[in-house]
């Protein structure tokens, strides 16, 4: 008999999860394990696969059998990629939440539980959470993914309620992991389609923030998975690291965050309802500073000038000192 979402219980509120899947046979089992030993169940899990060649949808028909809840599984006929593809996968869930998942995680029990626990708090259109870092062999590295991004200390004022703090601390770092955040799902409207300049966590956050309230949760709630084959994310979180790979990409990724922002511009400057001209203002000025990054000067000398008589918009809009001495030595 088809399990069908009516036989959710009335626990669960009706959580949908969204999973995209791509060649994900190697971790798979690890995570559909930690979804099936959640203490809140979700009502149904989504799983859109973007052309799998490995084991990944048999292990998703094995477990489709194994757990209560109806586990529903979308074949593209083409590569949508990682965006497009949790973008179709959002829009197919019946859940009155979302939480989103990476096909290579591991879950804490109370994720869940805990995330909607937030929402309800706060009475917050999103909930995000920090997670633990582990190697490919499923090691923790004894890192986390706020501290690899610099954000934990300003959690007591993020969660306020004041937006202003929340869009500070967007308008400088992406702090925003997809496989740590859930959502309502009546906020789907406000953020798709996704841009084709950004990659769909970053552009749901700030959909929350302009629209409703986002959350951020101090426990660790996921295990990240860093390895080579991942889609997305940062396979070594290191400063030598981000060094090198600033050196290797030269201005490229300054342009691109100029184009995102420049996208953000335009939907505010189009929705003054949920954007006034102040915040409109500190985006455009993020657009300013990411083209100045994209423009400094190859000479030494000329670009460590430049540089320092920017502090005060490395403080708002980048790292502030760190992110000087990055654009300084490469």
């Amino acid at each position: 008999m088809r399990k069908v979402l009516a036989d959710a219980s009335v626990e669960s509120d009706l959580i949908s999860i969204a999973l995209c899947t791509y060649n994900g046979s190697r971790f798979l089992g690890e995570l559909l394990a930690s979804i099936a030993a959640q203490t809140t169940k979700p009502a149904e899990l989504i799983v859109c696969d973007d052309g799998s060649q490995d084991h990944t949808i048999a292990i998703l028909a094995d477990f489709a059998k194994e757990v209560e809840f109806p586990v529903r599984v979308y074949k593209n006929d083409k590569n949508l990629g990682s965006t497009k593809n949790f973008e179709k996968a959002i829009n197919l869930c019946c859940g009155e939440f979302i939480a989103l998942s990476d096909q290579d995680d591991w879950w804490v029990p109370t994720k869940l539980e805990t995330l909607l626990g937030a929402l309800k708090q706060h009475s917050a259109g999103g909930a995000f959470s920090d997670g633990e870092l582990m190697e490919e062999n499923s090691k923790p590295t004894g890192k986390t993914l706020w501290s690899a991004n610099r954000f934990g200390k300003e959690v007591a004022e993020f969660n306020t309620g004041s937006r202003d703090v929340a869009a500070s601390v967007l308008l400088k770092q992406y702090v925003v992991t997809g496989a740590t955040l859930m959502f309502r799902s009546d906020l789907r409207q406000t953020f798709a389609p996704v841009p084709l300049e950004w990659v769909h966590d970053g552009w749901i956050a700030w959909m929350i923030v302009l629209h409703s309230r986002l959350i951020a949760v101090s426990e660790p709630l996921i295990r990240y998975r860093v390895h080579s084959a991942q889609q997305l994310g940062v396979t070594d979180w290191s400063m030598e690291a981000r060094l090198r790979r600033a050196k290797d990409r030269g201005k490229e990724d300054y342009r691109q965050i100029e184009k995102q922002f420049r996208v953000l511009l335009s939907y505010a400057q189009s929705h003054t309802n949920v954007c006034d001209s102040t915040l409109c203002h500190r985006i455009e000025a993020k657009c300013r500073h990411s083209q100045f990054r994209s423009e400094l000067s190859d000479s030494l000398i000329k670009r460590w000038f430049e540089i320092a008589t920017r502090s005060s918009a490395y403080k708002l809009y980048a790292q502030g000192w760190l992110s000087m001495i990055k654009d300084a030595v490469t």
